[in-house]
């Protein structure tokens, strides 16, 4: 006997642990030791700077150069810049050898991901406002990553100001990822078949899925059955009126089509 719902759970892929980025979407802060090289300009071959405690750092040949919330990249361009005054090809490079500030890497389903500066005591929801806020296809977790140790949260009890624990006190060098939101699918006779996105919520009901669906159509074959509790990449299939082989087969080709369905957000 066939029931109405059929779900399958397909294979999800794992959060992999997140990286620091590399310094090129880092942006210097106080503190933060500098290196210069150039073959060209001696005044500036192995040139140490440190960024002050207003931003600014001093070179030879260029003087008193702001570098707080700029880039390594942005800094060598504007050095450069200013050194075409003195040579035709001044031929510089730049890195940072040592982190004086507080950097925090944010990455994901945020506006901006990058590395940013803490400038003292800011919780998990400041830093995250700070990278611009959640993307619609987040999803409900947000992992923090520190040292060897992975914290993770609720999305909603942080936006709510719910996690204001100790934990949720967030650290120089933190990773924090916002993964995506996972989806569930549902096909078949329905109005509005495709992916939709879990977003805060872990799970779903089969009713809630369907509705999502913008409910079954007229021809839609529907029984009576429980309400069954959908998670990650589930599949909610609504057979048709039509013969039982054409649901068998409907049912038998979701996993195949599922991947190339409409992705909703809800």
């Amino acid at each position: 006997m066939m029931r109405t719902f059929l779900i399958w759970t397909m294979l999800g892929a794992n959060v992999g642990a997140a990286v620091m980025p590399s310094q090129a979407n880092y942006r210097l802060g106080s503190d933060d030791k500098l290196l210069f090289r150039s073959s060209e300009v001696e005044e500036l071959e192995e040139k140490a700077a440190v960024v002050s405690r207003d931003g600014f750092i001093d070179l030879p040949l260029v003087g008193r150069l702001e570098v707080a919330g700029f880039t390594v990249l942005e800094v060598r361009r504007q050095v450069t810049a200013l050194l075409t005054a003195y040579y035709k090809s001044p031929n510089l490079s730049l890195e940072i050898t040592q982190y004086g500030s507080e950097p925090v890497s944010v990455l994901g389903a945020v506006t901006h991901s990058g590395i940013y500066q803490l400038n003292g005591r800011k919780s998990l929801a400041e830093v995250l406002a700070m990278a611009g806020g959640i993307q619609p296809q987040a999803g409900y977790t947000v992992l923090v990553k520190r040292n060897e140790k992975v914290l993770s949260y609720n999305l909603r009890d942080i936006l709510r100001d719910k996690s204001q624990g100790p934990s949720a006190i967030i650290e120089a060098f933190d990773v924090i990822t916002v993964p995506q939101a996972e989806l569930i699918y549902v096909i078949g006779d329905v109005h509005k078949a495709g992916g939709f996105a879990l977003g805060e919520k872990e799970h779903v009901s089969a009713l809630q899925a369907l509705s999502l669906a913008e409910g079954p159509n007229s021809t839609a074959s529907l029984g009576k059955g429980p309400d069954l509790d959908m998670q990650a990449d589930d599949i909610l299939v609504v057979p048709s009126n039509s013969t039982k082989k054409m649901a068998i087969k409907t049912a038998e080709a979701a996993l195949q089509t599922a991947s190339g369905l409409a992705i909703w957000r809800f």
